[in-house]
């Protein structure tokens, strides 16, 4: 997605600029792999100039391989412009031919532009300020230095690093599907957006380390570029005692300034001249190293003995029992006859530790707590705790791990219940699926003994099995769960009923729309504002349910609006809420902006974003790029097992139908169509919305009997479950399956009934669906209007590559007649589309009346059409 990209970047790929960009950040950082992204995503010709450092002192030698490229007759003789004895004059030539150049627009792309020779340097740099007129945009990608380059004056775009996603999308291919979340994500926070350094981390470490049976030793040991890199960033700022200093901060997160004055007297002029050069921070009365790639290299960097001086000297000037203490101390060689350290005191630190700003260090704490071993009867408990707070802070590999080890130690009955609720929390939240297993027979040893504590467990099985459209198994947990309510405390008490109500609203379809309607007063929005955020999302998701998209939307965006005072794991369910709103409202606008606005945020990167997912493969579907869209349907398929998750293959099969029925494939149309609805058999039919377009499709195959089948099981539906989209839909089957005369008269009703409140899509469908209905009566005026409103319609809910799609197949059908009917059935179509009917057709072709009839339904259901009436207007579609 271009919406992906920085913005600086995204206004050079646009095809009418003619400017200048330069990518600067650190070697390794992935600036080239940032530019051939932008370059795909462009769609323009690409260049691209790879500058050769061993040329740099060759005049010229960089500009002759940038025109080179070019592969034009203009530059064949470059003696011709180029005079090594004047730049200016050079300069003033190539740019001069390059206006005259007859091209199309192509896009420049120079990697390490700072390598050039300085004569073609200074040349570029005059050329990439006069591009207009030369039907050339230029990027160019430079390297952090301390000498000064000709482009410092050009626009530059300093580039941070890969965003996590990617970075997460590389650690795991590079270390494999084994790799361990919460050492996935602790390489990805250590790389700081470097690929080279995270894949240096990720060589650094072996396979019992990468899966997590063992923890790693932090801070991680970096490799042999990122050592150099972040060496010569120390180097450039030593100064006398900047090493030490920098020895000293490297060996925790974070140390008291009051630490460092006792141990280096001229410690405070060190600290503000390492702060001016970018390599520390000040944070209160604590200072700690920036970069945790140059933590990593200062501490192993040091030998050991160092090491464990510099940790010895640090807790013999800090406070007893302080987390500062526990830390050093714990580096300390035991005494001859003392037992070795264990991490009980590390542990019990972590709790407090386990903060927004602190976590990574909490992190630390745990780690080096269980790699010490842990003795303390409190451990399962302590690490339930941990696995909770860091949850709510969105580190979902590091909840993981700490349960897996809480699990592995002697618990007790209800620590157990616990966190097998918590293991079944993390499996749903990062790969969509419902641990049942564990969770049952845990359930089967100690529901009736611990009934809060089952129910909590049964809660999350009822809402995640109804999320994932299984109402059917769903129910088989709310029985169980009904069961203990009664002898449940009121907070156990209340989560139950909220999953029993989730359950029946989504499996039965049945919302109190009044009573969603009065959570909408100006009253209820400004008690909202410091409300219960769970009560608001529930409120929120009632109203998306209830058709009340623009108040469901009022309070997802109230809720965000709030974000400070939430958690991740809130904030990231309100995101996907307003997402599912979307969806329904039919606003893919709205949707692809939203879900493009979270891809930019860093809220808990470890959660499983299914429908975000879902929402990007449909945004790559639209955006018509076929690489990324199935890279995004293997993400989809392979890591959510969509295929066996009827809540994202249900939608993403009715999707993808829809747009075949738009383009006129109506046989994949079907079968897509088919396929979603089988899957989202046991969920209400407001909830996949795909009868209207299964009947539009079926009626075009000239398969009336199956369209109105479809129709009378959406009648039993609809009046069980009334819902506005039901009645719409139902509107639009019974238009279509109509014979000719009535099926105008009820398609023009269906329209005028649309309101501004109603799903802007589905009123795009109706219009699709009328303007082919009356193409087919031969009315191609009124067609042609009507297709015009819904190609309208499409552009402004989003989806114009359906808008040019529906106008394709208007007027250029996929096939042609003869690929799809013998000459006797085109002379049999022939003889009806001028009137004849079936026993004069067969006089005339010399066949039964029989076979007539027989090759009369093939012709339908090739053309599309229902009735003989039809026939002629289909015809002339054909032909053109």
């Amino acid at each position: 997605m271009k919406e992906h990209l920085p913005p600086p970047l995204v206004s050079v790929l646009d095809a009418t600029s003619e400017t200048c960009l330069i990518v600067s950040g650190t070697s390794g950082i992935g600036k080239t792999t940032l530019l051939r992204t932008a370059a795909r995503h462009s769609g323009l010709p690409t260049n691209w100039v790879s500058i050769a450092a061993d040329e740099a002192d060759w005049p010229f030698s960089g500009l002759s391989a940038f025109l080179a490229t070019l592969r034009t007759s203009l530059f064949d003789k470059l003696s011709d412009l180029l005079d090594p004895d004047n730049v200016f004059t050079t300069a003033r030539r190539i740019h001069r031919t390059l206006r005259t150049r007859s091209a199309p627009h192509t896009l420049f792309c120079v990697d390490d532009a700072d390598l050039l020779d300085p004569a073609s340097a200074r040349v570029v740099n005059y050329l990439a300020r006069r591009l207009t007129g030369t039907g050339l945009s230029l990027l160019m990608t430079t390297t952090d230095a301390t000498k000064p380059t000709p482009f410092a004056a050009l626009p530059t775009l300093v580039y941070p690093g890969m965003p996590a996603p990617a970075m997460t999308a590389l650690v795991t291919a590079h270390a494999g599907r084994d790799i361990h979340p919460a050492v996935r994500d602790h390489i990805v926070l250590v790389a700081e957006g470097n690929p080279t350094t995270a894949i240096e981390l990720v060589d650094g470490l072996t396979e019992t380390h990468l899966t997590g049976r063992h923890l790693p030793v932090v801070p991680l040991s970096v490799g042999p570029r990122t050592m150099a890199r972040v060496t010569a960033q120390q180097h450039a700022a030593a100064e006398p005692g900047t090493d030490a200093l920098l020895e000293h901060l490297s060996t925790a997160g974070y140390t008291p300034v009051a630490s460092l004055t006792a141990l280096m007297p001229h410690a405070l002029p060190a600290l503000d001249h390492l702060e001016r050069h970018g390599l520390v921070k000040r944070t209160n009365d604590t200072a700690q190293i920036v970069s945790m790639a140059l933590r990593c290299a200062v501490y192993w960097g040091m030998d050991t003995a160092t090491r464990l001086a510099r940790h010895a000297a640090l807790a013999a000037v800090a406070a007893p029992d302080t987390a500062e203490h526990v830390w050093h101390a714990s580096f300390a060689q035991p005494a001859e006859g003392e037992p070795d350290a264990d991490g009980n005191a590390l542990l019990a630190h972590s709790v407090s530790l386990a903060t927004p700003e602190t976590a990574h260090i909490a992190a630390q704490f745990v780690a080096r707590a269980l790699h010490l071993g842990v003795s303390s009867p409190d451990e399962a408990d302590t690490l339930l705790r941990l696995a909770t707070e860091f949850l709510q802070l969105g580190w979902l590999g590091h909840a993981r791990l700490y349960t897996e080890y809480a699990l592995e130690s002697h618990t007790s009955a209800r620590t157990r219940l616990r966190l097998v609720t918590m293991m079944v929390q993390l499996q749903f939240l990062s790969h969509h699926i419902v641990f049942d297993t564990v969770a049952l027979d845990t359930l089967q040893h100690y529901a009736n003994e611990l009934p809060d504590e089952a129910v909590q467990l049964l809660a999350q099985l009822v809402i995640y099995r109804t999320e994932r459209w299984e109402p059917q198994i769903a129910r088989g947990y709310a029985t169980l769960l009904r069961d203990l309510l009664g002898q449940t405390t009121t907070p156990s008490r209340r989560v139950g009923m909220r999953a029993l109500a989730l359950l029946s609203t989504e499996s039965d379809g049945h919302v109190d729309s009044g009573w969603a309607r009065r959570g909408t007063s100006q009253a209820f929005l400004n008690a909202a504002r410091t409300g219960d955020t769970a009560d608001l999302i529930d409120r929120a998701r009632m109203l998306s349910l209830a058709e009340q998209y623009d108040e469901a939307r009022e309070i997802y965006r109230l809720l965000l609006n709030r974000t400070a005072r939430i958690n991740h794991l809130a904030e990231l369910t309100v995101r996907m809420g307003a997402l599912e709103n979307e969806f329904l409202a039919g606003n893919f606008r709205e949707l692809f902006t939203s879900a493009a606005a979270l891809s930019h945020t860093n809220v808990a990167p470890g959660f499983c974003h299914p429908t975000g997912v879902l929402v990007e493969a449909l945004y790559r579907l639209e955006d018509d790029d076929e690489h990324p869209v199935q890279e995004v349907l293997d993400r989809l398929y392979s890591r959510y097992n969509a295929d066996k998750n009827p809540h994202l293959s249900a939608r993403m099969d009715a999707h993808r139908g829809s747009y075949e029925l738009t383009t006129g494939n109506l046989n994949n149309a079907r079968r897509l169509l088919l396929r979603a609805q089988a899957a989202a058999t046991h969920v209400p039919k407001h909830f996949i919305r795909l009868d209207a377009e299964l009947v539009e499709t079926l009626v075009r195959m000239g398969q009336m009997e199956e369209a109105k089948k479809v129709t009378a099981a959406l009648r039993t539906a609809v009046a069980s479950c009334p819902s506005r989209w039901g009645a719409l839909a139902l509107n639009r089957c019974l238009a279509l399956i109509a014979d000719p005369e009535e099926s105008v008269d009820r398609f023009t009703t269906l329209i005028g009934s649309y309101s501004i409140t109603d799903s802007g899509y589905d009123h795009a469908r109706a219009l699709s669906a009328f303007a082919r209905r009356l193409d087919a009566l031969n009315m191609p005026r009124e067609a042609r209007r009507h297709e015009q409103m819904a190609v309208a319609g499409f552009q402004t809910v989003g989806l114009p590559r359906w808008a040019r799609a529906l106008t394709h197949d208007a007027n250029t059908p996929t096939t042609s007649l003869e690929e799809n009917l013998n000459t006797e059935e085109l002379r049999i179509a022939d003889l009806v589309a001028q009137g004849l009917r079936t026993n004069e057709i067969a006089s005339r072709v010399l066949m039964s009346v029989r076979s007539v009839e027989s090759r009369l339904t093939h012709i339908y259901r090739t053309l599309g059409v229902s009735s003989r009436s039809e026939v002629a207007g289909a015809l002339r579609r054909f032909v053109g």
